[in-house]
């Protein structure tokens, strides 16, 4: 019933501002922008996936349930991730560590809004 996922959304009061800061973290490059008064948003390719930071008028401050959805992402780089992270003051809430279920070092932190990221690189 499914097709392949084609976008995660992240909806903010300001999707400029959030956008901005994983845009200059993760030096991803900008795919698309809407600029309509109804339909405001950012969208970078993150692995064939669209990553959308759009407006939504109901969305008010930093997440109040930070941990309901995570959004993961497999690098090939975990120390460069976590550098980037420390160097953008993100709150690290999983210091880089093996975790053997799944054979592979991960990384867990919060975007500026309370989002909770992860990030794992498998070993080999």
């Amino acid at each position: 019933m499914l097709g392949k996922l084609d976008c995660i959304a992240i909806w903010s009061e300001d999707p400029n501002k959030l956008a901005s800061w994983y845009k200059k973290v993760f030096e991803l490059e900008e795919s698309l922008r809407l600029d309509e008064p109804d339909d405001m948003g950012i969208g970078f390719d993150a692995g064939g996936i669209l990553l959308w930071f759009g407006y939504h008028s109901e969305i008010k401050g930093v997440n109040k349930d930070p941990l309901r959805h995570i959004l993961e992402f497999k690098v090939d780089d975990l120390d460069k991730v976590y550098k980037a992270l420390k160097k953008a003051k993100a709150k690290i809430i999983r210091e880089p560590s093996y975790a053997p279920s799944i054979n592979s070092d991960v990384l867990t932190a919060q975007d500026p809004e309370g989002n909770t990221i992860q990030f794992f690189t498998e070993r080999r």
